[in-house]
């Protein structure tokens, strides 16, 4: 999706991405979000978005920038850039969902295993 030339006022600006994050905070159910955010965002957004997501997580867990360069295929400066905001709360706030969402994986499919092997 290009970006229009013409700006919008601030009041404008804020009031229609207060518009996007209230929709994506009323998903209950990844698949709706999915569903949606496949409407909205061309393959080339949807990437770019999973891929600087990614190097969020990576760069938490210690990941280098050329180990993560040649997973993600990425650009030292599209590292860069997502290192910049890593501290930020709303970054945080990601990778502790996906921490916990990741623990919660393992322990149901440990759980799951133990009934299954009685």
């Amino acid at each position: 999706m290009q970006r229009s030339q013409k700006d919008l006022s601030q009041s404008v600006q804020e009031s229609i991405f207060f518009q996007l994050t209230t929709v994506l905070a009323d998903f209950h159910k990844p698949h709706d979000v999915d569903e949606f955010l496949r409407i909205f965002l061309t393959e080339n957004e949807q990437t770019a978005l999973s891929k600087r997501l990614a190097i969020a997580r990576m760069l938490h867990l210690g990941g280098s920038y050329e180990e993560i360069k040649k997973t993600l295929n990425v650009s030292t400066a599209t590292i860069a850039s997502v290192a910049v905001v890593l501290a930020s709360s709303g970054m945080q706030k990601a990778l502790r969902k996906i921490t916990i969402d990741e623990w919660a994986d393992t322990i149901a499919t440990k759980v799951t295993g133990f009934f299954k092997s009685k």
